[in-house]
């Protein structure tokens, strides 16, 4: 008798014990892979009534299912769930339940349990929640079970403001949009809280994901298109220059009213396309009927006006093409805009032919002064005069070749 009473002693006490890691010998047996050996410890803790043994975290936080879940070893995880519910409520010092851990590594039958659980943490990392790593992983089952009975951890934000949704959104899976929409069609008219009111829309518009947006429009054809800076998705989808997108906005008359808006410091998408002398996207943009090139931005200038602002623009062949296009469609503006340009090229052009002169002055001789001032001033003389032809009326001459071909590039 007194030798079972003190091994039964010496059982409690070894079992008791945790090494220099805060690892009882449960979670070093499930860490090193012994799993028939963790099974047995996990019977002895139940039989000497060790349960905050069971429960004990390690120094990051972490319990012995959190390793059994981690290491792969899901027919162990669910013997401790089963055997120890309390082990599902742990939460290590990285905010990851075992829940989490579960979802993020596919376990399904794991979360399932652990689902069934209704003390197990769904938390995760960065304020992620069970649902965000299911949408990460594009798991549609698990994103089903979780909508179909706890559909508020759909609009849990992170610490950037991101849902499970947007995590969709930026991941360009519309598979994931359908089906939480299909639950909750109130999703789609989320907006980003730590980013400027950002809507899932203007997400889609910055990565250019047209099947996202075609989708949250078919479920919230009303969904909002603004942040609170008035950047629209067409603002968005013209700066990231996202030229599909900006596309699928000009052939859908249900965007129409997007055309001119004004962003908070005036801008239309026209100006910030012609800032960014995007050939392709100024096109698009002067093709659709409700354009209107003449609108102001808060400083009084119309986009034209981007032109003269962008830095070495002349140099560019964008913003030759650019200014042919602009000067088609405006071409009242153009002499004005034409000759302001020139100005700026001549002055910029003599400080740089300044800027070479004194390089070549200290190494070279004045033949190769000579040399590069009349290189420069042929590179930045524009060709004078202007068309009185109709259709062309306003619109620089350029001898025999027709003004489509481009502006003359300096």
């Amino acid at each position: 008798m007194a030798v079972l009473t003190l091994n039964h002693a010496l059982s409690k006490y070894l079992l008791s014990k945790t090494n220099s890691y805060g690892e009882t010998p449960l979670i070093v047996a499930v860490t090193s892979g012994h799993v028939s050996l963790a099974s047995s410890l996990m019977k002895q803790y139940q039989q000497l009534q060790l349960s905050e043994m069971i429960l004990k975290q390690d120094n990051n936080g972490d319990n012995a299912l959190h390793h059994a879940i981690r290491d792969g070893h899901s027919n162990l995880a669910l013997e401790l769930i089963t055997s120890e519910h309390g082990l599902s409520r742990g939460v290590n010092k990285y905010n990851e339940s075992p829940m989490y851990i579960a979802v993020m590594r596919g376990f399904n039958d794991v979360f399932e349990l652990l689902w069934e659980t209704k003390m197990a943490s769904h938390k995760g990392p960065f304020d992620d929640n069970a649902l965000h790593a299911a949408v990460r992983n594009e798991n549609l089952g698990i994103i089903r079970r979780i909508m179909g009975s706890r559909p508020e951890l759909a609009r849990e934000e992170n610490k950037s403001g991101h849902t499970p949704v947007h995590y969709a959104v930026h991941r360009n899976q519309t598979d994931v949009i359908r089906v939480i929409l299909g639950f909750d069609r109130s999703l789609g008219y989320l907006v980003n809280s730590v980013k400027e009111g950002n809507p899932l829309l203007v997400s889609a518009a910055s990565r250019g994901h047209v099947d996202v947006a075609q989708e949250i429009l078919k479920h919230c054809p009303d969904a909002p298109y603004c942040d609170n800076a008035n950047l629209t998705i067409l603002h968005q989808a013209v700066i990231d220059a996202r030229v599909k997108f900006v596309e699928f906005i000009l052939q859908n008359r249900q965007l129409d009213k997007l055309i001119n808006i004004r962003d908070k410091d005036g801008f239309t998408a026209l100006h910030h396309a012609v800032k960014s002398c995007n050939p392709k996207i100024v096109r698009a943009l002067l093709a659709h009927k409700e354009i209107d090139v003449r609108i102001y931005d808060s400083q009084g200038r119309p986009a034209f006006w981007q032109l003269i602002e962008t830095k070495d623009s002349t140099k560019s062949l964008n913003w030759n093409e650019v200014f042919m296009l602009m000067s088609k469609a405006d071409p009242q503006a153009a002499p004005f805009y034409r000759e302001v340009a020139m100005k700026k090229v001549t002055v910029k052009s003599k400080e740089e032919i300044k800027s070479l002169t004194d390089t070549y002055t200290k190494n070279t001789s004045l033949v190769a002064i000579f040399i590069a001032t009349i290189t420069f001033a042929a590179a930045f003389t524009l060709p004078g005069g202007y068309s009185n032809n109709s259709g062309t009326e306003g619109l620089p001459n350029h001898g025999k070749k027709d003004c489509t071909q481009g502006f003359p590039h300096f």
